[in-house]
């Protein structure tokens, strides 16, 4: 991807008649952005990072790439009938952080039904003569 920029840049730089010097000790640009790689074990769950909806979780299990500014996030995982998952991650620029998450069920309570009234007895219909 840099080398396509830079010749890019170059072309460009020759049409208008600048000069481009490349210092070698300065090497790649600093990345500004990171990636986070998360396997989900339920499809459909909303990834959240910083309050802001970055996707879902496409295959359960499996990693999915998400392309994060570098620095400190916050990152909640839901899905409805799921305990939510938070935490704080570090995304350095140009790195990879790999995590998995595990959505528990949310836990339900039974619900006591109210008991059905006693019927009265039916009476008996006699026939008509």
């Amino acid at each position: 991807m840099y080398a396509r920029t830079i010749v890019v840049i170059a072309v460009a730089a020759m049409l208008v008649g600048c000069t481009m010097t490349y210092h070698e000790a300065a090497g790649k640009p600093a990345a500004t952005s990171g990636t986070l790689s998360l396997a989900v074990n339920v499809r459909g769950a909303s990834v959240y990072i910083d309050d802001s909806l970055y996707g879902e979780s496409q295959r359960a299990g499996k990693a999915q790439d998400f392309i994060v500014p570098a620095g400190t996030h916050k990152l909640v995982v839901k899905k409805f009938g799921f305990v939510d998952y938070a935490v704080t991650i570090g995304i350095a620029g140009g790195g990879v952080n790999t995590l998995d998450v595990t959505l528990n069920r949310q836990p339900t309570e039974a619900v006591k039904l109210p008991e059905a009234p006693a019927k009265a007895p039916e009476k008996a219909v006699e026939p008509k003569k």
